[in-house]
């Protein structure tokens, strides 16, 4: 879950790996912080979440060598967690995923392929529950628009 939360914020798998693992130092050091009787994976996805957007907004900053393949071109749409290397979504999809805002395509990762629930994405993310339904339902919506217009000719209506 926590990969898949880092993945959905860089879109980038390879990179999400490190920074999951980067994370995982942090919250170690961090682990007097951890309120005993809370939810863990929640407080260690935040930790995930802040160093991805810290690795993204550094990698912003820093020229471009080219663009990475997005986590979305290779996850399967099921509710089983996703397999590294499989099956590759079509390259609109995988476009049109990749115009999401980084916490929008993380709440649609974590529901459509992780499974998760409106409550376990509101905590995992840090964000009230409500908002999390919200992002899923636009995301769902620009993601139909887009692909519709990428069925109907292009983006820009013309054949």
């Amino acid at each position: 879950m926590v990969w898949c939360i880092a993945a959905a914020v860089l879109s980038d798998r390879a990179q999400a790996h490190d920074v999951v693992q980067e994370a995982a130092v942090v919250a170690l050091g961090k682990l007097s912080d951890f309120q005993p009787g809370t939810n863990f994976t929640a407080w260690f996805g935040q930790i995930v979440r802040y160093a991805a957007l810290n690795e993204r907004r550094s990698k912003q900053r820093r020229p471009s060598l080219g663009l990475e393949s997005g986590v979305m071109e290779s996850a399967a749409p099921t509710h089983d967690a996703p397999a590294p290397n499989g099956p590759a979504l079509s390259a609109p999809l995988a476009s049109a995923i990749q115009t999401l805002d980084e916490t929008a395509r993380a709440c649609l990762v974590l529901r459509t392929v992780m499974g998760m629930t409106y409550a376990q994405i509101s905590a995992s993310l840090g964000i009230p529950e409500g908002t999390a339904m919200s992002h899923v339902h636009r995301s769902r919506q620009a993601l139909r628009a887009r692909l519709t217009a990428v069925d109907n000719g292009g983006l820009d209506g013309r054949p």
